[in-house]
């Protein structure tokens, strides 16, 4: 048994969003999103989710994008764990990415909301 949990993946990917949205706080106030999303691929690149052997496996199996190397691979012919842990690294990249957008829009319809408050509006 490994200690490779489905909860565990996406504890750390929730982790990896929340860095990145409080990293970029000072931009996203002035709705600047787009250093946050650059951020997506430098903050997984290097995880253990994706470094390790059998935690790229476990990436894979508990991934939402477990074929996002397709769309974004560059194809080229490589050896077996380099093929999986390549296809890790896309397929939570994918993950943080899709969890970073619905952050920046709950982020977005908060400040939103703080301004229709602020303006007397009832929302």
């Amino acid at each position: 048994m490994n200690d490779y949990t489905y909860q565990d993946y996406w504890a750390s990917v929730r982790s990896i969003v929340s860095d990145i949205m409080e990293e970029h706080a000072p931009s996203l106030a002035e709705a600047d999103y787009d250093a946050a999303r650059d951020d997506v691929w430098e903050s997984v690149d290097g995880d253990a989710w994706v470094i390790y052997h059998g935690r790229a496996l476990a990436t894979l199996q508990h991934s939402e994008n477990e074929s996002a190397i397709d769309e974004h691979g560059d194809g080229e012919r490589c050896d077996f764990w380099t093929y999986i842990t390549r296809a890790a690294f896309y397929a939570m990249a994918a993950d943080v990415s899709d969890r970073l957008e619905t952050a920046i829009s709950e982020h977005e319809e908060a400040v939103e909301a703080a301004a229709e408050h602020a303006a007397g509006v009832d929302v």
